[in-house]
């Protein structure tokens, strides 16, 4: 259910570090190498959040430039490196960001062929994609819209 907040947890401590009002669902979010900077995916946009030192939550909506301005982002994952990070869309598309940078950059993008995808899974230099159809696809992250391994 959707009850357009965002709430970011101090688990140890059971308590509320900040919390915002959202105008869209979230289907995902994953943290980007700190406790501060965090990406969330849902209806319309992918979202890069920053924490700062006072609790003032700043953030940054993108689109990638192979969907529609409709498209509903639904998973997510970050490299082990934490320098790329994967979107995978109800489209079936996919979208490689540059999250190294002071900049959120999206810096490759293509099409699946599987339908909405529900999973999307970084290791090492592979992409591993699920969705609609039957088929699990492995990407070379090297080659990067090239074609499935």
């Amino acid at each position: 259910v959707h009850d357009g907040k965002l709430v970011l947890w101090d688990v140890a401590a059971a308590s509320v570090v900040v919390a915002t009002e959202l105008s869209h669902a979230v289907h995902a979010a994953c943290f980007c190498g700190s406790a501060s900077e965090f990406v969330t995916v849902g209806h319309h946009k992918v979202t890069f959040w920053l924490m700062t030192e006072d609790g003032t939550l700043h953030m940054q909506d993108m689109v990638a430039p192979n969907e529609s301005p409709n498209a509903h982002y639904t998973c997510l994952d970050i490299s082990q490196e934490n320098n790329a990070l994967f979107v995978g869309s109800d489209s079936g598309g996919v979208s490689q960001w540059d999250i190294n940078a002071d900049r959120n950059a999206c810096t490759a993008a293509w099409q699946t062929s599987q339908g909405e995808l529900s999973i999307i899974k970084c290791q090492g230099d592979k992409l591993i994609t699920c969705g609609q159809s039957s088929h699990v696809r492995v990407w070379g992250v090297g080659l990067v819209g090239a074609g499935a391994d």
